[in-house]
């Protein structure tokens, strides 16, 4: 059996011991694709990129993997851990609005923003400590202009992308990842101005009047979306200055 170990939130980790979470998400970075992913070229697979000849095409593949073993807890004596059943397993890639593909660039070479989805089966084994609570800032990440606004407290309304990775970390959904209520626990939101080790962010409180909704446009459609397009709208609490800071990049 092949078994990729990851390492998981205690919230996300609990939600799939209780069988309310049955995808697990996984950005693919230029650090992480080795884990996750290969180029496959004339039916061959290959880890680096192949730039000898720019005619021919090379597909991205993902690692099959049977399970996933998935680690919480800190760093120290034995942590809690979940074997589970990999069902299915996909790269899904990111869109602007307009249907352009989302590009980064990290250390000089430019990448499309992508993830995997791992949908997750029957649990193999169990090692899980269910007693162990740890309470933590959920993180979004959004471009730098708009942290500003909210730092500046011009936003008082953030958009975030309607995609599945967002519903389920902002609202309660089901084994079918629809939408049954709100967080009640979902307090504040640390927004981060993308995914640098030294990235600004800040810290807001959610507006405990208003709740988070999805706006689907189909008539006034604000400008750079397409009728179809939803987002996720998430207010934020009026009076309240934002927390702000920059992670510290360590050697």
């Amino acid at each position: 059996m092949k078994i990729l170990t990851l390492s998981i939130k205690r919230e996300y980790f609990d939600e799939i011991v209780a069988g309310t979470k049955t995808v697990e998400y996984r950005d693919i970075r230029p650090t992480t694709f080795k884990r996750y992913c290969r180029y496959m070229q004339d039916g061959k697979e290959f880890t680096e990129m192949d730039y000898s000849d720019e005619k021919k095409y090379q597909d991205v593949v993902l690692i099959k993997y049977d399970a996933l073993k998935l680690v919480t807890g800190a760093y120290k004596d034995k942590r809690p851990y979940i074997i589970v059943a990999v069902t299915d397993s996909k790269i899904m890639f990111d869109y602007e609005f307009g249907g352009r593909p989302v590009i980064y660039e990290q250390d000089g070479q430019r990448y499309i923003s992508a993830y995997i989805e791992y949908h997750l089966g029957e649990i193999i084994e169990n090692k899980s400590n269910l007693q162990e609570k740890i309470e933590r800032t959920l993180e979004l990440k959004i471009k730098k202009a708009l942290l500003q606004q909210i730092i500046s407290g011009e936003k008082k309304e953030v958009w975030v992308s309607a995609k599945g990775y967002n519903i389920e970390r902002l609202f309660k959904v089901d084994h079918t990842n629809e939408t049954i209520g709100d967080r009640e626990d979902l307090k504040e939101i640390k927004f981060v101005a993308g995914y640098a080790k030294d990235a600004e962010w800040a810290i807001v409180k959610v507006n405990d009047v208003e709740p988070i909704y999805i706006i689907d446009f189909v008539k006034n459609i604000p400008e750079g979306y397409k009728k179809g397009d939803s987002v996720i709208a998430i207010p934020i609490r009026k009076n309240d200055r934002a927390q702000k800071g920059r992670n510290r990049q360590i050697a």
